[in-house]
């Protein structure tokens, strides 16, 4: 019998800075720079949502001054304001 084997499909799409794309009901993904082979993203999702990037282990502990942050809005914790628009066509996604 062959062992199960989990497998993982990858979803490759081309965007434009401004534009922007959802996971899931609660989650949107915005592309707001690309430049000299860089590509900066701007997320939003719910405060209890984490979000890292792969390559920086998860903490083994959160410290106390960084647990009081969690309940913040995203944008917030990163210093962006919360209705601040970052070249965002309206309706698209």
């Amino acid at each position: 019998m062959t062992p199960l084997v989990e497998e993982t499909v990858v979803l490759v799409l081309s965007r434009k800075p401004g534009q922007q794309l959802r996971v899931g009901d609660d989650i949107i993904i915005t592309i707001t720079q690309v430049r000299k082979g860089r590509v900066s993203i701007g997320i939003e999702a719910p405060a209890e949502v984490a979000i890292r990037r792969e390559e920086i282990p998860p903490p083994a502990t959160t410290p106390a001054s960084a647990k009081s942050d969690l309940g913040r809005p995203l944008a917030m914790r990163v210093g962006v304001a919360r209705d601040e628009k970052v070249g965002v066509a309206s309706g698209a996604v």
